[in-house]
């Protein structure tokens, strides 16, 4: 990901996040939340990324010029759904699904509790 600009102006980053995502180049904007919680210092800027680092001179080019020609579109919503997507993967693989997680949780608190049981008659 590399940073384009920063902005309070929460208009001027969603028409050029529409502008860039609509040609071909997915963006973040970076510090959304903590601009709500925020919102009343002044000077507060939420980042402007690109999340490809091979996009970053189109990106730049079509701020300036909106006929630019963009090199390597991709399709901006196909690309935040897989990254998403992504985003949740570690998860499962750590834990793997809902029900293997439980089972897992339980066996951990059973040998939690068996340790304790130990642990007091041990000391009794």
């Amino acid at each position: 990901m590399k940073l384009l600009f920063e902005s309070g102006d929460t208009e001027e980053l969603e028409s050029k996040r529409r502008l860039l995502e609509s040609r071909g180049i997915p963006v973040f904007i970076s510090g959304t939340e903590s601009f709500r919680l925020r919102r009343l210092l002044v000077g507060y800027k939420k980042g402007f990324w690109i999340f490809i680092d091979d996009q970053y001179e189109d990106a730049l080019a079509l701020l300036k010029n909106k006929n630019h020609k963009i090199i390597m579109p991709v399709d901006s919503e196909a690309f935040h759904r897989e990254f998403e997507q992504v985003q949740k993967e570690p998860l499962s693989m750590v834990f793997g699904s809902d029900e293997a997680f439980l089972n897992r949780l339980a066996i951990v608190g059973a040998l939690l509790f068996g340790a304790w049981i130990a642990w007091a008659i041990i000391s009794a």
